[in-house]
């Protein structure tokens, strides 16, 4: 555990009121070696009824187990990637394969692991496809903030909220007049047609998936309002920073708001001197 400033540690415990299992898990060591550096540096530890309840975790969620495991170790999917689709946090996501006995590989995907190739790929299904960045991150199996950091690299300007909605409303457009034209096809002039069932406009890709809202938890006296979950392809380091500058979220919160896991809030707050 080198080049760890205690500072970071003593943020992590009393601001964010985190364990020292979970504070372990960001630096990558042992609950241990946290308590250690705690001690050599006379941080005194929580009583143990309030650490036990900032133990307990994220509430569980009605997903299949069975599913999460395909999706996790079979599609080799991040658990970001796993919660954006289910409608909640890769933390969620993260606590329920635990609590199952599963032993969870590192989810930090650091920008060496992509080739130019690579880039060269994320760059043209972005800008020739016109895709999500959630899209791309689920074929490169990494999280839509790593492609949007990968493209920003090459000196892509991303698009911002009003143009990534733009585009879904021109594509999911597209995509039911698509619909229609292929009900036509399929029907004798002699049938009387049957309109498209509202149904159908309803269904379409992100119409219901980000228009819930998460409430940020009381906390010193202070009332937070809900706020609307952000679609991976709008997550960006700078949106990130917003949230924890302006709105003053926890690092538990942003990820929620994000559905990105705590690890890689923290990382994205450390890389741009926030923390």
């Amino acid at each position: 555990m080198k080049n760890i400033d205690i500072n970071q540690i003593k943020y992590l415990y009393y601001d964010e009121e985190k364990s020292s299992i979970e504070i372990a898990k960001i630096f990558d060591c042992s609950p241990a070696t946290i308590r250690n550096w705690m001690k050599k540096h006379n941080l005194p530890r929580r009583p143990k009824k309030e650490a036990h309840k900032n133990q307990t975790g994220p509430p569980g969620i009605d997903i299949d187990l069975d599913e999460l495991v395909r999706l996790y170790f079979e599609k080799q999917l991040p658990l970001a990637v796993i919660g954006a689709q289910k409608g909640t946090s890769g933390t969620t996501i993260r606590s329920k394969l635990l609590k199952a006995g599963y032993t969870l590989r590192s989810d930090r995907i650091r920008s060496s692991k992509f080739t130019d190739t690579d880039v060269s790929e994320m760059e043209r299904l972005y800008l020739e496809e016109e895709l999500a960045l959630q899209m791309i991150a689920e074929r490169f199996k990494c999280t839509a903030v790593t492609v949007g950091t990968q493209l920003k690299k090459r000196g892509i300007r991303l698009r911002n909220p009003k143009q990534a909605q733009v585009l879904r409303q021109k594509k999911e457009k597209a995509g039911v007049e698509e619909s229609v034209k292929s009900a036509k096809v399929g029907k004798s002039d002699s049938v009387e047609k049957t309109p498209l069932p509202n149904s159908q406009t309803s269904e379409l890709p992100n119409s219901q998936t980000f228009s819930k809202t998460y409430t940020p938890p009381k906390r010193f006296g202070k009332v937070f309002e809900p706020i609307p979950l952000i679609p991976p392809e709008e997550v960006t380091p700078e949106r990130i920073l917003q949230l924890r500058q302006e709105d003053d979220l926890t690092l538990d919160d942003i990820a929620a708001v994000c559905s990105l896991s705590t690890v890689d809030v923290y990382n994205i707050l450390i890389e741009n001197g926030s923390l």
